[in-house]
C-alpha cells in the first residue's frame, strides 16, 4: 500500500514528467514484497507515461488480477492493447467492462473504434449509437460517430454531428479537426483553413491538424507555408503507428525544400 506521503511526492513526480523516477520508487517497493492494486496501477500509468507499454500492460494486468473491481485498470489495458493492434483481446476487455460494471458509455464507444479500425462501419456506428444513449453529450462518443458518418459518406450527417460537439465543448480541437477533414474532402480549402487554424489554436500540439493544412497550402501552390506545416506535423508525431504517414510526409519535405531551392 502507498502512504498518502509518498503518493504525494509520487504526484509531484508525474506532474513534472519526471516519470523513470516513479517508476524506481514503485519498483523499490516491490523488491520489498509491498505490491498490491493501487501500486500496480499507478506503476501501469507511469510506465504508459514513459512510453513502456509493454511494461505497462504487464503491470495493468497484474492490478486487475489483485482488485477485479480496478476500472481504470481495465480500460488502460484495454486502450494500450488496442493501440498495439491488438483487436481481438482489447475486444474482450471492453466487452467484460460492459458485463461487469453498469452503464460504461466509453466502452461502448470503444467497442465502436475496434470495429472501426476493421471497417464494420455499421457494427461502429450501432456501438456509438448505444454509449450515446447512455451519455447524449459525450464528446468522445459524438467526435467518433462522425467520424463513422464521414467514413460512410454521410457529410449532412457528419457536419450536424461534428457541429454538436462544438456546441458542448467549444475548445474540443478534434472537432474543429474533423470539420476541416470534411471541408478538405469536397474542396472547400478556405473553410477547411479555417477550422484548420482553430483547430490548432486549441490545442498547438495537434500534430494531424498541420498535416491538413500542409495538404491545403499545397493544393494553392503555397509552397512555403505547406513546408512549414508538414516540418511541424514531423516534429509533433513521433507515434510508432505514424512510422509510415511519416515517411511520406517527410518524402515530401524533401521534395519541397528542393523546389525552394531551385528557385532561390
Amino acid at each position: 500500500m502507498i502512504s498518502d506521503d509518498l503518493m504525494n511526492e509520487l504526484q509531484e513526480l508525474m506532474e513534472t514528467g519526471d516519470y523513470s523516477a516513479v517508476v524506481k520508487r514503485l519498483r523499490k517497493l516491490q523488491s520489498k514484497g509491498e505490491s498490491d492494486a493501487e501500486l500496480e496501477a499507478f506503476l501501469g500509468v507511469a510506465l504508459e507515461e514513459a512510453g513502456d507499454l509493454d511494461g505497462a500492460v504487464s503491470a495493468y494486468r497484474k492490478a486487475i488480477q489483485l482488485d477485479p473491481e480496478d476500472i481504470d485498470s481495465h480500460y488502460s489495458l484495454a486502450d494500450i492493447l488496442f493501440e498495439q493492434d491488438q483487436p481481438v483481446e482489447s475486444l474482450a476487455l471492453y466487452e467484460k467492462i460492459i458485463k461487469t460494471f453498469s452503464d460504461q458509455a466509453e466502452a461502448e464507444i470503444s467497442i465502436g473504434l475496434v470495429y472501426f479500425s476493421q471497417d464494420r462501419i455499421d457494427e461502429a456506428i450501432q456501438s456509438y449509437q448505444r454509449g450515446l444513449k447512455i451519455d447524449p453529450d459525450s464528446v468522445f462518443g459524438l467526435n467518433a460517430l462522425g467520424d463513422a458518418q464521414f467514413a460512410k459518406g454521410d457529410m449532412p450527417m457528419a457536419l450536424e454531428t461534428f457541429r454538436r460537439v462544438i456546441e458542448i465543448e467549444p475548445d474540443d480541437a478534434q472537432a474543429y479537426f474533423n470539420l476541416a477533414e470534411i471541408y478538405y474532402d469536397i474542396d472547400d480549402l478556405k473553410t477547411a483553413e479555417t477550422y484548420c487554424q482553430e483547430s490548432i489554436k486549441r490545442d498547438p500540439g495537434f500534430a494531424y491538424a498541420y498535416l491538413t493544412l500542409g495538404n491545403i497550402h499545397l493544393d494553392r501552390d503555397n509552397v512555403r507555408e505547406a513546408l512549414q506545416a508538414f516540418q511541424q506535423f514531423l516534429s509533433l508525431e513521433n507515434s510508432p503507428a505514424a512510422k509510415d504517414i511519416r515517411s511520406e510526409v517527410a518524402a515530401v519535405v524533401e521534395g519541397l525544400m528542393g523546389e525552394l531551392g531551385a528557385k532561390s
